[in-house]
């Protein structure tokens, strides 16, 4: 048999004129490729056989898929498939990649990419974070914690401090539902398991004692943090309230002399 070279030409635009007119070559395979869409070409065999292709890259990872011949498939249908392909390939690389993601990277991401530019009280997050979720979860990748470790996680917690279970708990969820819009996950292991019951109401009167106890521990803080717990401890309002007080609500709650 007759072996034929292939022949890379490039166009920078394939169009239903050009398709229609181009003809084979007896001597070599034609391969002509689309700058519109990257990847996207016309296979022309000796004999005048069109054939569409389309070509996904990463680094040195290479894949081709066919889309159909010509005029079977028309060059509308045939980009379109192409751009399918490209946004398939593109997909499932960043998942084999997500796969590979590490729970503490992970953790990092969602600090640096979300909380830390859309919540005032991100360092709350980066406590429990530091505190609860690293030392359970650090050593394993984000996609291999399963819904039977976080409740294993949470059962001692609960136990001693069932509001702090809740919080980490609501705090790990929200960290997986942002990852997968991000597509660094693909499910969330915290997804509607129950919140414990936190107890009787809210309030909270401290003791004398409790408070000097309270007051010299936030002393040993910098500034400006130590400005911020003491005035949220003098006010009682929950961290991140008191981050942007309104004028209005200054005015209303000012101190008569």
């Amino acid at each position: 048999s007759t072996l034929f070279p292939y022949t890379t030409l490039f166009r920078s635009h394939i169009t239903d004129r050009w398709v229609r007119a181009i003809k084979g070559d007896a001597r070599t395979y034609q391969e002509f490729w689309d700058e519109k869409l990257d990847g996207f070409g016309c296979r022309v065999s000796p004999d005048g056989t069109k054939t569409w292709n389309v070509v996904c890259r990463r680094g040195k990872a290479k894949r081709r898929y066919t889309l159909g011949s010509y005029p079977e498939v028309s060059l509308v249908e045939a980009r379109e498939q192409a751009g399918d392909k490209v946004r398939e390939f593109r997909r499932s690389d960043q998942l084999q990649r997500s796969r590979r993601l590490s729970f503490r990277d992970f953790a990092m991401q969602y600090l640096e990419e979300h909380a830390k530019r859309k919540k005032v009280s991100w360092r709350q997050d980066q406590e429990r974070i530091n505190g609860k979720l690293l030392p359970a979860f650090g050593n394993l990748r984000a996609s291999d914690v399963t819904r039977q470790m976080v409740i294993s996680f949470l059962k001692p917690l609960r136990k001693d401090t069932p509001v702090q279970a809740n919080r980490v708990k609501s705090l790990l969820s929200k960290m997986y539902n942002w990852g997968i819009g991000e597509n660094l996950v693909d499910h969330n292991p915290a997804h509607q398991i129950p919140s414990e019951d936190e107890g009787g109401g809210k309030d909270r009167v401290y003791s004398e004692d409790e408070i000097r106890k309270i007051w010299s521990g936030l002393d040993s803080l910098t500034l400006p943090e130590r400005a911020y717990y003491h005035f949220a401890f003098m006010t009682g309002q929950r961290l991140g309230s008191n981050m942007r007080p309104s004028t209005g609500a200054l005015e209303k709650n000012r101190l008569d002399d």
